[in-house]
């Protein structure tokens, strides 16, 4: 047999079972000689990280707005349809009569309707009395009105729409003469349900629509200046004097005043009539 030489082999070092120098540090262990973070970079990761939390919460707060606005708009489309369908109902005109030959000698038609929350009020007068023929009448009403009120069952007054009388329309008949008068006006705006509880009309006037009677002519009599309450270029103030001296003075009108057998009828501007 033969037998390997002998050989020396190097010696072996000996391994401390020690680990490493290990160093802590804020982003967790570095072992060996590794160093911890560098400051700078470590403030910079802090600022990013707060803007990408603020940026989070921005955005959720933004969506959650936006969110809220399209709720809002939806809910008015919603409340505008709603409203649009109530108020198709009262799209329709509505009528209402009153005779009032007795007293002024027409029919009265009052017709309504509500439109995008706003009251139209179309009146039509028919007749032909002599406040609408008559100039000396016609012009003594210039200053006049119809009033229209709007009341609910129980008579309780819940809308009034003025009419003046110069702002009506005269209507024609076949022989040229006014049969009539018209106006077209609105009340604004006006909540379905107010217009929901109009049940009739009511319409009152100051309308004059007669003149006075003219009195019997007084025999002829001498006057003195000083008497005559026609003469020209004397004050209302003057003519109520004279008139007085006529006997007891005494209103029988608006701007309509008689003594004895004499009267004047003045006009609002204070200017005469006519005089007897």
């Amino acid at each position: 047999m033969t037998y390997p030489e002998n050989r020396e082999h190097p010696p072996i070092e000996a391994r401390s079972e020690e680990p490493d120098h290990v160093k802590i540090g804020v982003n967790g262990v570095h072992h060996g000689n590794q160093e911890g973070p560098n400051p700078v970079e470590y403030e910079s990761l802090m600022v990013k990280t707060f803007f990408v939390a603020a940026g989070k919460i921005a955005l959720a707060m933004f969506l959650a707005g936006a969110g809220l606005l399209l709720a809002a708009l939806l809910y008015g489309w919603a409340t505008a349809k709603m409203e649009e369908r109530e108020a198709r109902p009262y799209e329709e005109p509505k009528t209402w009569h009153e005779d009032l030959s007795g007293p002024i000698g027409m029919n009265v038609e009052t017709n309504t309707k509500l439109i995008e929350g706003k009251m139209l009020v179309n009146v039509i007068m028919r007749g032909a009395p002599a406040f609408i023929n008559e100039p000396p009448l016609m012009r003594s009403n210039e200053d006049q009105k119809f009033m229209i009120h709007f009341l609910d069952k129980h008579g309780f007054k819940l809308l009034s729409q003025e009419v003046p009388y110069r702002s009506m329309t005269r209507t024609l008949n076949p022989d040229g003469l006014a049969g009539g008068l018209a106006f077209q006006g609105d009340l604004g705006y006006v909540g379905i349900k107010q217009y929901a509880r109009i049940e009739k009309v009511e319409v009152e006037w100051t309308i004059r629509t007669t003149l006075p009677e003219t009195p019997p002519k007084a025999v002829p009599t001498s006057k003195t200046p000083g008497e005559d309450h026609c003469a020209p270029g004397i004050s209302r103030q003057e003519r109520l004097k004279r008139l007085a001296m006529k006997g007891q003075l005494r209103e029988t009108g608006q701007n309509n005043y008689s003594a004895g057998l004499s009267s004047i009828h003045f006009w609002t501007d204070g200017s005469v009539l006519y005089c007897q």
